[in-house]
C-alpha cells in the first residue's frame, strides 16, 4: 500500500466510489487505485516519507535520502490540509502461492508464521514502478506506511480465513452453507469463511458467499 499527495490546491480526489478501477500489472498482479473523502486528513500520520528496500537499514537509509533531498515537499505533506481531498492510495495486490497461518505467541497474542511458498514483502518493484508513474502524472508526492517502512511488513485490510468451508468438520469448521459444524443455528458469513485472499478485494466475494447462506435459512414460521 503505497500514497501519493497532490500539492496542488486545484484538484480533488475524494470524490465517486472508493474503489473505481482496477490496473492489471501482469497475469499475478494489479493495482486498485483508492480514494477517501475530504475529512480522511488524519490517515496522513500513518504514512512516512517514501521508503525502498528489503532491510530494515535499507529503508532507513531511503527514509533518510528521502528528508534531504526533498526537505520542502515533505515538511509540505506532513502539514498538508487537503491531505483527505488531494490523496491517491494505490492498493497494489496479487495472487501467489505463498499463505501465512494464525498461531498464538507470547501472552497469548495472536501472531503468524510463513506457511508454503515465499514470504509476503512490502518491496515489490512493480509496485514501486507505478508508484513512480503516479507521482509524475500527478505532480504528488508519495509516501509509505509507517509499518511497511518499519517492519518491512505488507499492510492488509482483508485477513481471510480462520473458520473456512470443509466437507466435513475435520476438513473445516462451517459446511456449503456456512453452517457451523455441530451447531444447528450458528453461521459464519464474513471473511474468515474465505479459505484463500483471492488477490482481489474481497467484499463482493464475501457479500456473495453471505446471499448464498441466507437463500438456506428458512422463513419464520407465520405461526
Amino acid at each position: 500500500m503505497t500514497a501519493v499527495t497532490s500539492l496542488r490546491e486545484d484538484v480533488n480526489y475524494a470524490q465517486g466510489v472508493t474503489i473505481g478501477s482496477v490496473l492489471h500489472t501482469d497475469e499475478y498482479s494489479h493495482v486498485e487505485p483508492i480514494v477517501y473523502n475530504n475529512r480522511s486528513g488524519a490517515m496522513k500520520f500513518m504514512q512516512t516519507p517514501r521508503t525502498y528496500g528489503n532491510s530494515f537499514l535499507g529503508r532507513m537509509f531511503s527514509m533518510l535520502g528521502n528528508l534531504i533531498v526533498n526537505p520542502v515537499q515533505n515538511l509540505k505533506l506532513l502539514f498538508h490540509k487537503d491531505w483527505g481531498k488531494n490523496t491517491i492510495y494505490l492498493l497494489f495486490m496479487q495472487h501467489l502461492d505463498s499463505t501465512l497461518t494464525f498461531k498464538r505467541g507470547f501472552g497469548n497474542r495472536l501472531t503468524t508464521a510463513l506457511g508454503d511458498g515465499p514470504a509476503p514483502s512490502c518491496h515489490i518493484d512493480a509496485s514501486e514502478d507505478v508508484t513512480e508513474r503516479v507521482e509524475r502524472i500527478t505532480g504528488g508526492k508519495a509516501t509509505s506506511s509507517t509499518i511497511e517502512a518499519a517492519m518491512g511488513t505488507p499492510t492488509t485490510a482483508h485477513i481471510l480465513g480462520g473458520a473456512v468451508m470443509g466437507e466435513s468438520s475435520d476438513q473445516g469448521v462451517i459446511n456449503d452453507k456456512c453452517q457451523v459444524y455441530g451447531y444447528a443455528n450458528m453461521y459464519v458469513c464474513d471473511g474468515s469463511a474465505v479459505s484463500a485472499n483471492p488477490g482481489v478485494n474481497p467484499s463482493l466475494s464475501i457479500t456473495a458467499i453471505s446471499e448464498w447462506a441466507m437463500s438456506h435459512v428458512s422463513d419464520k414460521d407465520s405461526d
